[in-house]
């Protein structure tokens, strides 16, 4: 089982940091400049490469977009995936509250 942090508002790079060191994704909707500035902040704290996915409530890009950062090379995220999208489309219906969620 993954625990999948959800931020109503972009967390801190130490948040993140602190959350993927724990073997925890972390879930946040935000301006892509502001999730590419966190994700090169995250990866100088955990001094590893970690994933950016930008993905959509809806595949064909026309819903919600959101972000997912995970460790690299971490297979649990594309097994998650669809199970994942499901529980955005219900944050995004509840106006995205500070949340942790596992799958």
């Amino acid at each position: 089982m993954t625990k999948f942090n959800f931020y109503k508002d972009l967390p801190s790079p130490q948040e993140a940091a602190d959350d993927l060191e724990r073997g925890e994704f972390v879930v946040f909707d935000a301006p892509l400049a502001g999730a590419r500035a966190l994700n090169n902040q995250v990866d100088q704290i955990v001094g590893e490469t970690i994933m950016l996915h930008h993905e959509n409530t809806i595949p064909v890009w026309n819903g919600e977009p959101y972000f997912v950062m995970v460790p690299k090379g971490s297979d649990e995220y594309h097994d998650r995936k669809d199970r994942l999208r499901k529980l955005v489309i219900d944050w995004f219906a509840v106006k995205n509250p500070t949340q942790v969620k596992s799958i």
